[in-house]
């Protein structure tokens, strides 16, 4: 309800258990289904609506922390942490499928095509196939794998995860082995819990549950 000629605003209340069941499900469902995501769109084939999905999901988590009157401080500290929480899960995931399941595969360099431009790739793509000509699954080398047309006609050892959850990549470890997997792990679960105290701290704090007056200026 607002009152015109007054400036101030009043939303209507809620019940203190229900903003306590809203605050915990923004606190739970944003971190798990980023880190859902991120997960998922190592997968090729899903690397681009993966890419939209994670951007609405940490917007409607932003959200959510609005309306819980988190202040701009927190929901800025909630970004960073949905930025981690889509930055580090993929890259672990990815190299741990390559140390585990990985098989090294003879292939051969078909085609390069150059990046499309700031908004798509930043790097060469180049089409590939297995030299025993079995079937490939994402029969592609980028992400700094593929180094242009001088490559097209070279034959490559790459690794290969036989169910496709991961395009390959050089066998070279250097170029995807990542020794860090447990700090990875402790910061992915620190900005999880960072994420989970700012909506469940910001429905306890004075003057930012729903109910109270507030000023159009605030």
């Amino acid at each position: 309800m607002s009152t015109l000629g007054t400036g101030t605003w009043q939303l209507p209340e809620v019940p203190p258990l229900y903003l306590s069941r809203a605050a915990w499900l923004a606190a739970v469902l944003p971190p798990l289904a980023l880190v859902g995501l991120a997960v998922s769109a190592t997968d090729p084939d899903f690397r681009m609506p993966g890419a939209v999905a994670e951007l609405l999901v940490l917007a409607v988590g932003l959200i959510l922390l609005l309306v819980l009157r988190a202040g701009w401080r927190r929901v800025l500290l909630g970004g960073i942490c949905g930025i981690v929480l889509l930055a580090v899960p993929g890259g672990i995931f990815a190299d741990e499928v390559m140390k585990h399941r990985g098989l090294t595969t003879e292939v051969v360099v078909t085609a390069a095509r150059p990046p499309t431009g700031l908004i798509g790739d930043r790097y060469w793509t180049c089409d590939i196939r297995r030299t025993d000509g079995r079937p490939l699954p994402h029969a592609v080398l980028t992400d700094g794998d593929c180094l242009g047309q001088d490559q097209v006609g070279s034959t490559e050892s790459v690794l290969v995860d036989p169910a496709g959850w991961v395009a390959p990549t050089s066998a070279d470890p250097g170029n995807w082995g990542y020794d860090g997997e447990g700090l990875g792990l402790i910061i992915t679960a620190a900005a999880g819990a960072v994420w989970g105290w700012l909506a469940v701290t910001a429905s306890q704090r004075p003057g930012s549950a729903v109910g109270h007056d507030q000023g159009l200026s605030q």
